[in-house]
């Protein structure tokens, strides 16, 4: 019984991501207490003005793991988006952790 929810889940995850709107894209509150904006076109913009690309790695449809590249590679992060995508999580090219939680203007 668990075969069909899985196609079920995995199809819904590329429908999603087919219709060019990625779960990271819009603006998350940073570790930091800056506001990070992603782009559909692969921008980041942070509160203070920093900005960079990021792009999804190559994984299973249902994982979300991306890397961003701040300052053309000067500061790189890479995290994974939550199971229910309100928080990603991973760490820099230090080892230093990497957090944030998705934010709503106004909050």
């Amino acid at each position: 019984m668990k075969t069909p929810l899985i196609v079920i889940h995995t199809l819904l995850l590329m429908s999603f991501v087919a219709l060019g709107r990625d779960p990271l894209v819009g603006d998350w509150k940073w570790f930091t207490g800056t506001v990070v904006s992603f782009s559909s076109k692969g921008e980041a913009v942070n509160s203070n003005g920093h900005k960079g690309t990021w792009e999804r790695l190559p994984t299973r449809v249902s994982d979300f793991q991306y890397t961003i590249n701040w300052e053309g590679g000067r500061f790189v992060d890479t995290v994974t988006l939550s199971k229910d995508r309100k928080s990603i999580a991973g760490s820099n090219q230090l080892g230093g952790s990497i957090t944030a939680d998705r934010w709503a203007k106004g909050k």
